[in-house]
């Protein structure tokens, strides 16, 4: 019987050996596997901050975006306002230049009927020298005016 309990005992012994070998590598399966999940957590945690710095960039760059946007419609009406006024400028340097046409085209006017009266009547419709110099410095000066005018009425246009 002794015999028997010591083969029972070393039966029991050899599956507790058994158990011991299965419960240690069970043991380093669990702390392999706890490895791999602390290592998991950490890429996740890397992975995490990686995202937000990409959104927190995203989010600066549509900022950025957002800001040149607003920029350049301001620019944009800025530039049409100015625009608007050089048109307004045009049209009153026309307006001018057609005033001072007529003042030519009156004063031309006027230097050939004096010529023809002169020349018709020169007893009683004598010009002086000094009279036909004035009225030609006069129709001189209005076609200078408007040579000018026109000159920069196409400066204008040009920049338009």
């Amino acid at each position: 019987e002794a015999a028997a309990a010591g083969e029972q005992l070393e039966s029991l012994q050899s599956q507790m050996n058994e158990v011991d070998a299965e419960l240690t590598d069970k043991k380093l399966q669990l702390e392999s596997e706890s490895t791999r999940a602390v290592e998991a957590e950490r890429q996740v945690e890397v992975l995490e901050t990686q995202v937000r710095t990409q959104v927190r960039a995203a989010e600066a760059a549509v900022q950025a975006a957002a800001d040149e946007k607003e920029r350049k419609n301001a620019e944009l009406s800025a530039l049409r306002a100015a625009r608007a006024e050089m048109e307004g400028q045009l049209a009153s340097l026309q307006q001018e230049r057609a005033s001072l046409q007529q003042t030519v085209d009156k004063l031309q006017q006027t230097v050939d009927e004096m010529h023809l009266k002169h020349g018709e009547t020169s007893a009683l419709y004598k010009m002086t020298e000094d009279e036909l110099a004035q009225a030609k410095h006069d129709r001189d000066a209005a076609a200078t005016a408007a040579k000018t005018l026109a000159e920069e009425e196409k400066a204008k246009a040009t920049l338009l």
